[in-house]
């Protein structure tokens, strides 16, 4: 079965502290304008979204990076917006890509709020770095689905973001 790439999240960085961010991956070989999308996030099992809307361009074949206003020195230099709002989510809380009124990306699940977050082990959204996995170029579009990182990200510990700004995949 085939499907069209989008922009997706490849990596997500809940890391100690303040060490937080979002990678958005383009895999066209054109340019791609944010105007029109958002980054949104459903706080502590929220229904409502809080968004921040996004009017930056991602270069061909590179990855646009979100993080908390506080983030560390180590991942600092990788941002390419700061905000306090939005990128300041725990393993406990949805983060999606939102774009010309329909979901791209989401990490989580709207509604839930599950005390360990998603997944297990290495791979879970709760103080851990999650890369997405080589085999997928497509986000999660359902916001509302089943998450089960373990099947499309690769898990790596706290405060792992060597790779943060540019795009490496999970085996």
């Amino acid at each position: 079965v085939c499907r069209a790439e989008t922009l997706f999240f490849s990596e997500y960085v809940e890391g100690s502290g303040t060490n937080k961010a979002i990678e958005i991956a383009n895999p066209f070989n054109t340019a791609v304008n944010l105007t029109g999308c958002s980054l949104r996030l459903y706080s502590n099992g929220a229904t409502t979204p809080t968004s921040l809307a996004l009017t930056q361009t991602i270069a061909a074949r590179d990855v646009f990076v979100a993080c908390t206003s506080s983030v560390g020195t180590a991942i600092g230099p990788n941002c390419d917006l700061v905000n306090a709002t939005v990128i300041n989510f725990n393993g406990d809380d949805v983060v999606e890509l939102f774009c010309n009124g329909a979901t791209v990306d989401a990490i989580g699940r709207v509604g839930e709020a599950p005390a360990a977050g998603w997944g297990t082990g290495a791979v879970t959204t709760l103080n851990h770095t999650l890369r997405r996995k080589c085999a997928f170029t497509v986000g999660d579009s359902n916001r509302n689905d089943v998450f089960d990182p373990t099947t499309e990200w690769g898990g790596f510990a706290v405060d792992v973001f060597g790779d943060l700004g540019t795009y490496t995949c999970a085996q």
